[in-house]
């Protein structure tokens, strides 16, 4: 654990001989309060066998995650396809459960801030603390024009999502980033994708490109690595990384 000195006390140096994340070294790893928080749900999670209907009447910690609905909404979106595609008709009840799920979407925003949170699930507050998810709603191709316009107006402005190699995992002028730790700065591309292909869609195609062509500048001195700095474009994580490749590739065919 680290002391108000910012070092390293006796007990991280005890938990750190048990600690299997050494790949990339110390700087990018959760701290180990972090390490043992997720721990402790983990272990609450297994005790309960992950069965929801045992997790969420008594929950402490559960989420109502702001990426997990915007690509949940666009996968509905998938599934209509190709049913029409197979001309068939999605059962009425389904048909009324995507439609609420694109409504209760809109729940998600915060006029004061102009910004989409997720929340928590006990308290139903948004969780205002920003991160890349904001700007999946993108991806979802739920949201109003107007409101698309307002999250590429945080991609153009530097000091939330559009340093040098967008896009961060958290606002550049967050008090969390820290462009090496894992999911609290770096650049990952498969978010890149997600958020580039929902400015194709809501037709900001120059915005789209620009991401594009800023991740692929990413990987050519690279070996396809987990994820980047978003100051710097320092590779960092595990090498030869599946889902860099694969949205590389994705990029590399449609641009063609």
């Amino acid at each position: 654990m680290v002391d108000s000195y910012g070092t390293e006390t006796h007990a991280d140096n005890v938990i750190n001989l048990f600690r299997r994340d050494h790949l990339g070294g110390i700087r990018p790893r959760y701290s180990t309060i972090d390490a043992l928080t997720m721990f402790d749900a983990q272990r609450r999670l297994r005790r309960k066998e992950y069965n929801i209907d045992r997790i969420l009447p008594h929950s402490l910690f559960a989420i109502e995650d702001l990426a997990f609905n915007a690509i949940f909404i666009r996968a509905n979106d998938h599934l209509a396809t190709i049913a029409k595609s197979l001309r068939l008709d999605l059962p009425g009840e389904l048909q009324e459960r995507i439609q609420l799920s694109r409504e209760a979407f809109e729940e998600l925003w915060d006029p004061y801030t102009s910004m989409y949170y997720s929340r928590d699930f006990v308290t139903h507050k948004l969780i205002t603390e920003p991160t890349v998810a904001a700007l999946l709603p993108l991806y979802a191709g739920c949201i109003s024009k107007e409101r698309a316009e307002v999250l590429v107006k945080s991609i153009e402005n530097e000091r939330l999502f559009g340093p040098t190699h967008p896009l961060p995992s958290t606002p550049v002028s967050s008090p969390w980033f820290d462009p090496y730790t894992y999911w609290q700065g770096p650049t990952w591309l498969n978010i890149n994708w997600l958020v580039a292909d929902g400015l194709k869609r809501y037709g900001f195609k120059h915005h789209a490109g620009a991401i594009v062509d800023s991740s692929l500048e990413l990987l050519e001195t690279d070996n396809f690595h987990e994820y980047f700095n978003p100051i710097t474009g320092e590779p960092l994580g595990a090498p030869n990384f599946s889902w860099t490749a694969a949205v590389a590739l994705d990029w590399l065919k449609t641009t063609k």
